[in-house]
């Protein structure tokens, strides 16, 4: 859609930003519009004159007493899709691929980030930090209420950092899925 002085006068005012916004939804007869707005037919006919005029809204004459007013799909795809939308998806796929390089590194190549004992200098931290590490595990071990904790440390091994990129792309994934399938039923 071609914006022009015409279109951003058609969309100067707020009465012919509501019949835009009715009609995004179905196409709709005068009365209709009129009963949506509160305005007389005579008023709802001028406004949509000059949405027409703007080329944003077309009239259907199919030869019966009711003429229908609808958006035309240029004015539709510019109101109805605008580009955040698009964006959501490959947003998500990237997501995804972060998640299974970082996966995919850590698998292969050792931890993505640095490890435990690289960030300690002194080796006499290193032990005591291995000692009580060892000596929590022995308490774990032998006593019933960390019988859980045992279950916990096999979903250890899963990088945490690659599952929540690949859950987070999932899920953009899903939203730009369901925003197109509302996006359809508007259009249609």
């Amino acid at each position: 859609m071609e914006f022009n002085a015409d279109t951003f006068k058609a969309l100067g005012s707020k009465t012919r930003l509501s019949l835009i916004k009715h009609l995004s939804r179905r196409r709709m007869t005068l009365s209709e519009l009129s009963k949506c707005t509160g305005l007389h037919v005579s008023s709802v006919k001028e406004h949509l004159d000059l949405l027409e005029g703007a080329g944003i809204v077309v009239r259907h004459d199919e030869g019966y007493k009711w003429k229908y007013y609808s958006l035309t799909p240029a004015a539709r795809r510019s109101f109805s899709n605008p580009v955040e939308i698009n964006l959501v998806l490959p947003a998500g796929v990237l997501l995804m691929l972060s998640g299974f390089a970082v996966h995919l590194y850590d698998t292969f190549f050792g931890s993505f980030f640095v490890s435990r004992s690289a960030m300690f200098s002194d080796s006499a931290m290193i032990k005591g930090v291995a000692e009580g590490i060892v000596a929590a595990e022995n308490v774990m071990t032998t006593s019933p209420v960390f019988a859980d904790v045992e279950t916990a440390s096999v979903l250890s091994g899963v990088p945490l950092l690659s599952l929540v990129l690949v859950l987070l792309g999932v899920f953009l994934v899903g939203i730009f899925i369901g925003l197109k399938i509302r996006e359809n039923r508007i259009g249609s």
